[in-house]
């Protein structure tokens, strides 16, 4: 089962979902104080025990009840900038970014100014086998995935080639589970920098055709 497997026994159920839709308020409007100094704001997913020190995927059905807050955090942000664009002339972009099987690394992503191009790279493009939108397992009736445009990508982590050398069972670990999952290994400032595969990601934004 790997990602989607959940071991142990998760406690306080209704106490959680309070925590998931209380996120829909807490975020209602973008950070105006992180955009304004950094150029990007993000709601981005820290659920006990799934987001603790060694992370694990929430069940199905939660995935979707978090999904629906996140979808309706991107709707208002959208709406947001749109209008803070209009009014600055500058551009903005609002993105949900829907991993999987990591879905607790999935989060809504708003840039303004120059910040908006920094964020258009974030995913390497899709290998065969990713599909064009997120997989049935997060449709669910009280959204509609359609309803944005998704980009597909591939979900990576990174390690440096140093790391290799000041840890040597990390290379024989990396070799046997992720040698062949390589898609990108380049010298960055005269450091290697070796991305590779770990799931899915899609990149959602508005439709520009209702």
């Amino acid at each position: 089962m790997g990602g989607l497997s959940n071991r142990g026994k998760v406690r306080g159920w209704r106490r959680r979902l309070r925590h998931v839709e209380a996120l829909r308020e807490r975020y209602a409007e973008p950070d105006g104080r992180m955009l304004e100094a950094y150029g990007y704001c993000t709601l981005e997913l820290h659920l006990a025990p799934w987001g603790n020190l060694r992370p694990r995927t929430p069940p199905p059905w939660l995935r979707r009840r978090i999904l629906d807050v996140m979808l309706d955090v991107h709707a208002r942000w959208t709406d947001v900038l749109a209008a803070w664009s209009d009014a600055h002339g500058r551009p903005a972009d609002v993105m949900l970014w829907l991993c999987h099987p990591r879905f607790g690394r999935s989060q809504v992503v708003a840039a303004v100014g120059d910040a908006v191009l920094g964020y258009r790279g974030t995913f390497f493009e899709p290998y065969d086998g990713v599909p064009a939108r997120p997989p049935v397992l997060y449709d669910d009736p009280a959204y509609d995935l359609g309803a944005l445009d998704w980009t597909p990508g591939v979900d990576c982590d990174w390690t440096m080639g140093r790391d290799f050398d000041d840890w040597p069972g990390w290379r024989e670990a990396f070799d046997k589970r992720f040698a062949d999952q390589i898609v990108d290994d380049r010298e960055v400032q005269g450091e290697r920098v070796i991305a590779y595969r770990r799931g899915m990601a899609w990149v959602g934004r508005r439709s520009a055709h209702p």
